[in-house]
């Protein structure tokens, strides 16, 4: 019989990758061996929206649980409907008389892949897993029959619920690595109490957290130290005991952290306190590494698929780096037949830590999205992804502007941004369009190199004479204006590291991108035709909204850069020495045809249109000024802009009464 069943599941393994030992399909849909098609078609529908329901649920391991089962969904309703293969799952499911110790030959068939099943596993199995007792004969018989178990004795005591307490001894040096049976149960323990309370509506709305993880409701990630997770523990005891006193009712909140208060005695816990840390957290993966004995390939395979079906894992990776191998050595088990397993792992660590970083920042924690889901999504949430990119930028900066190697990095970067925009703006020499043309010599402006670039034919004096020429024709503003820039921002990130909670910022935003994540997933499920129009609609105007921006930016006069190269043209000319810009200033000012003359008495040039600006300087009778175009009207009296000087870089205003207009 036991080789018809083992046929049975090897064929719907191979044909549909599903075990059916890990997963009832036939109860799991609650099928009955008398329904018809049309009774399981509606069972499978009504199974798959109580799923859908529970991937809103608070309750972690539901959620998860249920998003497991919903990505396998075809696949059950394919072997659903197939009338041979049902018939078949009936006859495997009822082999033994009791559909119940599928769950303990699947729990069995992982641990004989790393040891031969004894007496002691079985009587383990039993002790953790109570609810199986009543299955016990069906299961024994399985284990007789499958794994040639031999049983010593049938006496019931076997699977009593002792257990030996192992708490550490004040002052001992003798330091616990292995975890006990006694710390396995007392987890076990806490699990169940915990759902017992998540049940409870009066408990949960004065314990809100009780909707959700157990891990969470404890607190336990908070504390590095467990003295200090003891403090925690027994103040949250107290509050239960007053709690239960003054309900005068049972409440399972109060088992809860006596449990966890004699946790923090045993001596395993104690030495192990991180470690224990990830019993809390992954609980139903305890039992098995608790019977394991040697890892082996097979066995890796089986509990990847046990963790990801249970718990939000990625990969085989992130399953090894993050829960085994922390805890492998606390469970005495041999990773000899692993080993590159484990080098994979680690090769990969730095990829799956980045992927899960990225995931905790944009709220991807939870359920995911399907594809067309994710690229609406984030289209029509992109102004907010991306203002988030630039606040990170800012944040780092900001955070770490101290540090010698960011202040120096960002002095760098933007002394060559500052000069590419001089030279691409301007039309000018930079002190990066100096070093960038040196080599070759045909704009520099010293010709100490040769022009073809041969460095070997320079003379050792050339070569000092062109970098001492070299260094007067260097714009002060090139790099002051970095300089100045830099310096500034790095007093500012002293001041704003105090006076901006960067980091509150940072978590308001992952919390924005978890509830527009959730409203997407809520969206794509339920209403997913309004998702679609809806996300369309905001992308359109999204993509409409950039447009405007990029047009108005292209509008925006030059950058800052050409002020300060207009105001600073001596320091930029040519190989010759000539001005590279005279012929544009000549352009400039014959396109202007009039100008004044100032009158006989002579007249005040100032500063600017009106008597209250300072005087530049005193201006004889008959000299001649280039008027700018620029008037202004000041107490009724018109005042005229004019150039100045030579190079026409700086400017005067005359009064209207002291000068006569002119045409050229």
């Amino acid at each position: 019989m036991a080789k018809t069943q083992s046929k049975i599941r090897d064929k719907i393994l191979k044909k549909y990758n599903i075990d059916i030992d890990s997963e009832n399909i036939i109860k799991l849909y609650k099928i009955e061996i008398s329904d018809s098609e049309s009774d399981i078609k509606n069972k499978i529908l009504e199974t798959e929206n109580k799923w859908k329901k529970n991937l809103n649920s608070p309750n972690d391991r539901v959620r998860i649980q249920s998003e497991n089962r919903l990505k396998n969904a075809g696949v059950y309703s394919e072997i659903l409907t197939d009338s041979k293969i049902i018939k078949d799952l009936f006859e495997y499911y009822s082999a033994y008389g009791n559909e119940e110790i599928q769950f303990a030959r699947s729990y069995f068939r992982l641990v004989s892949t790393t040891k031969r099943i004894t007496g002691d596993d079985v009587k383990f199995f039993f002790k953790y897993y109570k609810d199986q007792r009543k299955s016990k004969q069906a299961i024994e018989t399985m284990l007789k029959n499958e794994y040639n178990v031999i049983f010593k004795s049938k006496d019931d005591e076997k699977y009593d619920d002792s257990v030996r307490e192992n708490k550490k001894k004040e002052g001992s040096k003798v330091i616990v690595n292995l975890f006990s049976e006694a710390t396995v149960i007392k987890v076990k323990s806490i699990v169940e109490k915990f759902d017992e309370a998540s049940c409870d509506e009066s408990l949960k709305r004065n314990y809100p957290k009780l909707e959700d993880s157990l891990y969470q409701f404890i607190e336990i990630e908070d504390y590095e130290s467990i003295d200090e997770y003891k403090k925690f523990v027994d103040k949250e005891a107290a509050r239960a005991y007053e709690y239960r006193q003054e309900k005068k009712e049972y409440t399972p909140i109060v088992d809860i952290y006596n449990t966890l208060k004699d946790l923090c005695e045993y001596a395993d816990v104690v030495d192990n306190f991180l470690e224990f840390k990830l019993l809390l957290k992954y609980p139903t993966l305890t039992p098995y590494m608790y019977a394991f004995s040697e890892m082996k390939k097979s066995t890796m395979n089986g509990m990847v698929d046990i963790a990801q079906r249970e718990y939000e894992f990625r990969d085989e990776p992130d399953f090894v780096l993050n829960y085994y191998e922390p805890v492998s050595d606390n469970f005495g088990i041999s990773n000899n037949g692993i080993g590159s397993i484990l080098k994979n792992a680690k090769k990969k660590a730095k990829r799956n830590e980045l992927l899960r970083s990225i995931d905790e920042k944009l709220g991807r924690t939870g359920p995911r999205l399907s594809l067309l889901a994710s690229i609406i999504h984030y289209l029509v949430y992109m102004p907010i992804y991306i203002l988030y990119i630039v606040f990170e930028i800012l944040r780092i900066l900001f955070t770490n502007f101290d540090r010698k190697v960011v202040w120096w990095s960002f002095f760098i970067i933007l002394t060559v941004l500052y000069n590419i925009a001089l030279t691409s703006r301007v039309g000018g020499y930079s002190l990066f369009e100096i070093i960038k043309n040196l080599p070759g010599g045909a704009r520099g402006i010293v010709n100490g190199f040769d022009p073809n670039g041969d460095i070997s034919k320079i003379s050792n004096i050339r070569v000092i004479l062109s970098l001492g020429a070299m260094l007067p024709a260097v714009s002060v503003l090139d790099i002051g204006v970095p300089l100045f820039v830099t310096t500034f921002l790095g007093e500012l990130s002293t001041s704003t590291r105090k006076n901006i909670d960067w980091l509150g910022k940072k978590r308001t935003f992952q919390e924005i991108f978890k509830y527009a994540r959730k409203n997407s997933l809520d969206l794509s499920r339920e209403r997913k035709g309004y998702f679609i129009g809806k996300g369309v609609l905001k992308i359109a105007l999204n993509i409409i909204t950039c447009t405007v921006i990029i047009i108005l930016c292209s509008k925006l006069p030059g950058t800052v850069g050409n002020g300060f190269n207009n105001s600073m043209s001596w320091l930029y000319s040519n190989g010759n020495g000539e001005d590279t810009r005279i012929e544009n200033i000549e352009e400039t000012k014959n396109s202007y045809t009039s100008y004044v003359v100032v009158q006989d008495e002579g007249a005040n040039l100032r500063a600017g249109a009106g008597q209250d600006f300072d005087v530049i300087r005193f201006v004889d009778s008959s000299e001649q000024f280039d008027l700018t175009g620029e008037t202004e009207e000041v107490d009724g009296t018109t005042w005229y802009q004019v150039y100045l000087g030579e190079t026409d870089y700086e400017y005067g205003w005359f009064s209207e009464k002291v000068v006569t207009v002119n045409e050229y």
